[in-house]
């Protein structure tokens, strides 16, 4: 059966580490993911202080078999397997994957879609354990089989063909394996028929420990639990001013070169920079989701500047809005609205008087003057002096 926790329901979160925080650091209960590495570990660990222990990532294993950096995602491993119905999880993760999930009620897709990211973990393992241990086996044969392929995107597999006896067949204990191995280093030629019997051989617990590519992915996948979350403590504010963008902003206001007024970042800027990701910081706790999900500062530190006062301007900088300031039926956008408005002043004051005194300035002279009267009035001017000169050289 496929269960869904949801850590946002009435009780639940502070549930959560009492009654599942003791099944995950229980070495002797297996935990299975895909990605684990990515903010599953960390992030278990920042909001419930539970630690994951013993572990086997599907996609670090996919790596392992592609012979690549990265891992298949698990609705293309799962279309590689020809897992049941991979095609309505294919099309439930394009559409799903971005979703805003703090909403509620969740839809019912939006329940099929998550519970197909556990589904077919328990069935994925047993495969890819199957051809890691495949993969060794071909590997260790003499050359003249080395084309003989170990993962066959064209085989298809059933979930449900994948049964409970298949998969304890594949460490329940044989001589197979050890006959197999002995012919092998023997020096005697083998037929292709003894590698389609060391692949179906069956493999004992005691031997898994002797396939290299299989503890590999036992041995990532080990390493990927020890992600914790190392995130700065709420409430610094160093982090905040030693955000990029700031700094950047900082200095570029300060460069001697900026004589035009480019850039002109004033204690005013700011302080508006800062309100606002205080500001941040509070809807992330209103909301129980981590303050990037709210905004990031590089787009504070851009409203701190530009001053929008409509959504159509902050896609200037960030085409695609966080959810949170995107929703009409929530009152964040209007909030920062509002903030933005408190510092006005700030804009009257700085470099908005700056640009439009100089832009009326160069109107009037463009007014005055027309592009072909100013050349002749200076060239004029430069004649006249040239001849002032010449007249009192001769007196």
């Amino acid at each position: 059966k496929d269960y869904i926790i949801d850590p946002l329901a009435a009780g639940v979160w502070d549930a959560i580490s009492a009654h599942l925080g003791p099944l995950f650091s229980d070495p002797s209960i297996l935990k299975i993911g895909h990605g684990i590495g990515g903010m599953d570990c960390s992030s278990l660990h920042r909001d419930f202080g539970i630690l994951v222990v013993n572990a086997f990532d599907t996609c670090e294993a996919s790596s392992l078999l592609r012979q690549s950096k990265g891992g298949m995602n698990l609705a293309a491993l799962c279309k590689h397997y020809g897992l049941q119905t991979w095609e309505r999880y294919c099309d439930l993760k394009d559409r799903f994957q971005t979703t805003n999930w703090c909403k509620r009620p969740l839809s019912s897709e939006a329940l099929e879609y998550g519970r197909y990211d556990v589904r077919y973990l328990i069935t994925l393992r047993r495969l890819l354990m199957r051809d890691l241990i495949k993969m060794d086996m071909i590997n260790s044969v003499p050359n003249g089989f080395d084309n003989v392929s170990c993962y066959d995107a064209s085989s298809n597999y059933d979930s449900t063909s994948m049964s409970e006896s298949t998969g304890e067949q594949l460490v329940s204990s044989s001589s197979h394996w050890s006959s197999i191995s002995s012919i092998a280093n023997s020096g005697h030629p083998m037929e292709k028929s003894d590698i389609r019997m060391s692949v179906e051989a069956i493999i004992s617990a005691s031997d898994l420990p002797s396939f290299e590519k299989f503890m590999k992915a036992v041995s990532i996948s080990q390493k990927r639990c020890l992600k914790l979350w190392a995130g700065k403590e709420e409430g610094e504010s160093e982090s905040i001013l030693r955000n990029p963008s700031f700094i950047s902003m900082i200095k570029q206001s300060a460069n001697k070169e900026n004589q035009r007024g480019t850039y002109n970042w004033t204690e005013k800027n700011t302080m508006l920079y800062t309100e606002l990701a205080d500001w941040r910081t509070t809807v992330a706790e209103r909301e129980s989701v981590d303050v990037n999900d709210v905004c990031s500062l590089d787009l504070l530190c851009w409203v701190s500047y530009k001053l929008p006062q409509h959504r159509s301007e902050l896609r200037r900088f960030e085409y695609i809005l966080p959810a949170l300031l995107e929703d009409k039926g929530l009152p964040y956008f209007d909030e920062m609205k509002k903030i933005i408005s408190s510092m006005d002043m700030a804009r009257a004051s700085t470099h908005t008087v700056f640009y439009s005194l100089r832009k009326k300035v160069k109107e009037d002279v463009d007014t005055i003057f027309g592009r072909r009267e100013r050349k002749m009035f200076i060239a004029t001017s430069v004649l006249c002096i040239v001849a002032l000169i010449l007249m009192k050289r001769k007196q």
